[in-house]
């Protein structure tokens, strides 16, 4: 049954590839493409973004990059001002706490005189 299907198809394709497009389809699929190919516009590249504009994007854009700044000054603050001059602030009360009673900055002078350099 299906080399029925199989003789019936040969003999189509067969007739088809003997008989070929008329000269008159082939001037007219020809005729199109012309027309077509005019009305083709040039493709104009892409302009690149620069490293910073890539790495802006990829964090997410500013608000990202304004929340990044954000926790790197405060790590950076609680970096610089030791936990025990803020647990000062913390457990305290702030509004009876004294000029001299807590240094906000680090004294350098402490530095100089670390480990008995000096």
């Amino acid at each position: 049954m299906t080399h029925d299907r199989d003789d019936a198809l040969d003999a189509m394709f067969a007739q088809a590839r003997e008989e070929g497009p008329s000269p008159d389809l082939m001037a007219r699929v020809l005729a199109d493409a012309d027309a077509v190919q005019a009305k083709a516009r040039p493709v104009v590249a892409p302009v690149r973004e620069s490293w910073w504009a890539g790495l802006l994007q990829g964090l997410g854009g500013w608000s990202a990059v304004s929340g990044i700044t954000a926790a790197g000054v405060m790590g950076l603050a609680l970096g610089l001002y030791s936990p025990d001059t803020l647990s000062g602030l913390w457990d305290s009360d702030t509004l009876s706490l004294g000029y001299g009673t807590i240094e906000f900055t680090p004294d350098l002078g402490d530095l100089w005189t670390e480990d008995g350099d000096v």
